[in-house]
């Protein structure tokens, strides 16, 4: 198979997941998200991780994103994984960024709890670019035609100490009081809709789940500019809306041999509607409401 056709057989477009209102005519955004690819050429297959096909499941992502002439797009953690030193771990990092690159626009990073390794936070941040800043930073927010786009940093362990060169544990995450305060100004100053994208869940409050989600749902509640947060690190993916909001667990990219792959064109409505197309394993979600509380 030529390398054109097997990229064309990554990208085949799967089901629709919305959520809010999606009466306006077009959207305002529209962009490209993939997570967990966690790159890393000498790891062997395990769990049902393929993380070899990283850096060719991340060509299939760009070359269909710069195909749909999208606005930007984002990789939500776990971007690399486990290098035998510091220094592999960095090539690792660097070679599947490269790949992300391609990309004819705007690119973002969310950091997950494998990008901190054998790492540390400042080492991965050094190594990445997000756009319109002069260095990547762990959160951070931007606008894009009205729409504002809050990213998290949760890769703390429950005591506040940033995760850092294998100091995690992947059940334990934690979004700090500065992050909270962050968040709630970032959401008070935003003049339209608001789409905060975090690695670790904050839909419930089970072992994939921030310590401290309860909390952080009931800012994102209480700005009501809020229709989805969007998730990585639950590799099999997720839907749940809570209090309305939902909650979109992205499939992790790495899981199964290529072309299997997984990612999703997010559309964001004036109204803070979202529509959600996920490519092959990016499947629709049962659609789990928990009452409100």
């Amino acid at each position: 198979m030529r390398r054109r056709e097997f990229l064309g057989s990554l990208a085949a477009a799967g089901v629709v997941t919305t959520v809010g209102d999606m009466s306006n005519a077009a959207p305002s955004v529209r962009f490209g998200f993939i997570t967990d690819c966690h790159y890393a050429a000498h790891l062997k297959p395990n769990l049902m991780r393929v993380y070899r096909d990283s850096l060719v499941k991340m060509d299939a992502f760009v070359e269909k994103m710069n195909a749909l002439a999208v606005d930007f797009v984002v990789e939500g953690g776990d971007f690399k994984d486990l290098g035998r030193t510091p220094a592999e771990s960095l090539v690792y990092l660097d070679a599947i960024e490269r790949r992300f690159s391609a990309f004819k626009g705007p690119r973002y990073h969310v950091l997950g709890n494998h990008d901190h390794d054998n790492i540390s936070k400042e080492e991965f941040l050094s190594h990445v670019s997000n756009e319109g800043q002069a260095a990547a930073k762990a959160y951070y927010a931007f606008v894009r035609n009205g729409v504002k786009f809050i990213v998290l940093d949760a890769c703390y362990k429950p005591d506040g100490t940033p995760y850092g060169r294998g100091n995690f544990f992947w059940k334990d995450a934690l979004l700090p009081p500065a992050q909270v305060d962050f968040l709630k100004a970032e959401l008070a100053s935003a003049t339209g809709p608001c789409v905060p994208f975090v690695h670790q869940q904050l839909d419930a409050q089970d072992a994939t789940c921030i310590r401290n989600a309860a909390e952080v749902r009931a800012v994102l509640e209480a700005s009501g500019k809020v229709t989805c947060v969007v998730q990585g690190h639950f590799h099999d993916g997720s839907f749940r809306e809570v209090n309305g909001i939902g909650y979109f667990t992205s499939p992790a990219s790495v899981l199964r041999d290529a072309p299997a792959n997984a990612f999703s064109l997010i559309e964001v409505y004036p109204s803070g509607g979202v529509k959600i197309t996920g490519y092959q394993a990016a499947r629709k979600f049962s659609r789990r409401v928990d009452p409100k509380t």
